[in-house]
C-alpha cells in the first residue's frame, strides 16, 4: 500500500454513507471514493492524493458541496495511469 490523503466527506450510519458515495461517484466519476467501516459509524472518502497539499486542493473544490471536510492521512490505491491513444 502506498501513504498518501484522503479527503473524508461523511462520517455516520450505513444507509447515508452508501448514498452519499454513489451521489459523489456520479457527480464526480474521475475521482474515486471509499467506503469503509470504523465501529460505529462508516466513513466516505474521496481521492488518492500523494501529498497533503493535493488533499487540501481537493478538499477545497469540494467545500461548496459538502460540509466539515477534512484531509486524512490513509492508505492510496497506486495512480491511474491514462491510456494514451
Amino acid at each position: 500500500p502506498l501513504k498518501g490523503y484522503r479527503v473524508q466527506i461523511f462520517l455516520g450510519e450505513r444507509n447515508k454513507a452508501e448514498e452519499i458515495r454513489r451521489s459523489f461517484l456520479i457527480k464526480h466519476p474521475e475521482i474515486p471514493a471509499y467506503l469503509s467501516y470504523l465501529a460505529p459509524n462508516f466513513r466516505v472518502r474521496v481521492g488518492d492524493e500523494r501529498t497533503k497539499m493535493d488533499g487540501e486542493r481537493l478538499r477545497m473544490e469540494l467545500l461548496e458541496e459538502f460540509n466539515g471536510l477534512y484531509v486524512v492521512p490513509d492508505e492510496i490505491e497506486l495512480p491511474r495511469l491514462k491510456d494514451e491513444k
